[in-house]
């Protein structure tokens, strides 16, 4: 009687990430309940590239550092380079485990900051940030 027949191997493709996927880090700013970072693209134009401004949105519950931010650059007009932050989107693997690229974000400050009308379906509210960027960097892991 023959041995059964084995098939070889197939290596698994990866996890695919998803955009929930990541870990934002901006000292000063409680981002333990941040949801969602919006889309962004980095254009180069003519020798110059241009960064895009950064909308994320969060929980109302760790909303208080965001505040204060919010009201010491806009309200209190503390804008200076001393009075911006740096800070990090880490994207992660499917399983949340590994880092598979970091943007760091150079020269951040805040100009907008909205409460979002409640989500019909849920019923709940976001704070909603809008910062300025002058510079970020890529890094893959």
């Amino acid at each position: 009687m023959a041995p059964p027949a084995t098939l070889p191997a197939v290596p698994r493709p990866p996890a695919p990430s998803l955009v929930s996927n990541f870990r934002l880090s901006i000292p000063g700013l409680d981002c333990t309940k941040v949801i969602k970072i919006d889309s962004f693209t980095v254009k180069p134009q003519a020798n110059v590239v241009e960064f895009p401004d950064l909308r994320i949105e969060l929980s109302p519950v760790s909303g208080a550092t965001w505040r204060d931010f919010y009201r010491t650059m806009v309200i209190e007009g503390h804008s200076t380079p001393m009075d911006e932050k740096t800070g990090t989107l880490e994207l992660l693997s499917a399983n949340l485990t590994q880092v598979v690229a970091t943007i760091t974000f150079f020269n951040l400050g805040i100009f907008r900051l909205d409460e979002s009308l409640p989500d019909p379906t849920s019923g709940l509210t976001r704070l909603v940030a809008d910062l300025y960027c002058e510079r970020m960097e890529l890094a893959i892991s």
